[in-house]
């Protein structure tokens, strides 16, 4: 006969162990590429969502808190800002092209910033939502790193402005690559301004698929937008956020 105390013993050694919410973590991910593989790598089973997706369910299913599951995956969240630090090498590799169109991709790279800061204030001043809640939501266009810093300085709060990042980034190489195939670019270079504007690092990683320029050309897309967005939300703090520029707003 089975002894369920052993067996439910044997699952909180295993759950309770350092390395679970990274082994859990990789097996998501695999999972998720391998099913967008076997799918024709349809958009809507991107790995990324696919893997958030299945982690929720094993979170649940184990019974495993959530920052239970952050202290054993810490390791990979550290990592992430080197990892989005290495994206300078397609950066540095396609560097001529680059210099040759930067300014058209400096302006774009503004006005996007500029329209992803303020519709998402009016919008969310619009519905009521709150203030924490805008605050967060107004940087969720650029990395990860720089959206928690910068939202935590605002007065938002990191959890949530990572949440909004990761649903941004998400959403990025599903409807992008749809909307570049209704809407063609000429070249490499303008497919990864596209992709790596809203999208970020994840963006970028969806770009790099496509060709080392595009993965170059989001990776800076992704750079200037963080710059500009913290530049942009520090500067305009007042008109964006006081009661008197909520007032102007709404």
């Amino acid at each position: 006969m089975i002894d369920f105390e052993k067996v439910q013993f044997a699952n909180q050694v295993v759950v309770s162990h350092p390395l679970f919410g990274i082994l859990i973590t990789f097996m998501c991910f695999q999972s998720g590429r391998f099913l967008f593989e076997k799918t024709g790598r349809f958009p809507l089973f991107f790995p990324l969502l696919t893997a958030a997706i299945l982690l929720i369910f094993l979170l649940k299913f184990f019974g495993l808190s959530y920052q239970r599951y952050f202290d054993s995956v810490e390791v990979l969240h550290w990592l992430l800002g080197t990892v989005t630090v290495g994206l300078a090498v397609p950066l540095y590799e396609s560097l001529r092209r680059l210099r040759s169109l930067f300014f058209p991709v400096f302006i774009t790279v503004i006005s996007s910033a500029a329209f992803a800061v303020f519709i998402v204030v009016v919008l969310a001043r619009v519905l009521g939502l709150d203030e924490v809640f805008v605050k967060s939501l107004a940087t969720k266009s650029v990395t990860t790193p720089i959206a928690v810093s910068l939202s935590e300085e605002i007065g938002g709060k990191a959890a949530l402005a990572t949440f909004f990042v990761l649903v941004t980034g998400l959403f990025g190489p599903i409807f992008v690559p749809l909307l570049l195939k209704i809407f063609p670019a000429r070249n490499d270079a303008i497919s990864g301004i596209a992709i790596g504007v809203p999208a970020h690092a994840i963006g970028t990683a969806k770009a790099l698929e496509i060709s080392r320029e595009c993965g170059a050309f989001a990776a800076l897309a992704m750079s200037l937008m963080g710059l500009i967005t913290a530049l942009f939300c520090r500067g305009f703090y007042d008109a964006l956020f006081s009661p008197l520029g909520a007032y102007l707003i709404t």
